[in-house]
């Protein structure tokens, strides 16, 4: 993959070491360390989006609870 700008942003979104994920297993290329990086991004990402998630609920829940 080239180093340009839109490279080193698609670096920043989950997706894209889900997709790099598919596309070594799919050539059946990689190492184990590249392979925990996209599945540990692709967890972390995860977790911290359900946290955020529940966050939001209870807050919700608590607001309309004072409604």
């Amino acid at each position: 993959m080239s180093s340009g700008p839109v490279a080193k942003i698609a670096r920043l979104l989950p997706t894209y070491y889900i997709a790099e994920g598919a596309s070594n297993a799919s050539q059946n290329l990689g190492s184990v360390g590249s392979n925990l990086l996209d599945i540990g991004v692709v967890l972390g990402s995860t977790i911290v989006l359900l946290a955020l998630s529940a966050w939001a609920l209870c807050r919700q829940s608590a607001v309309l609870a004072m409604i």
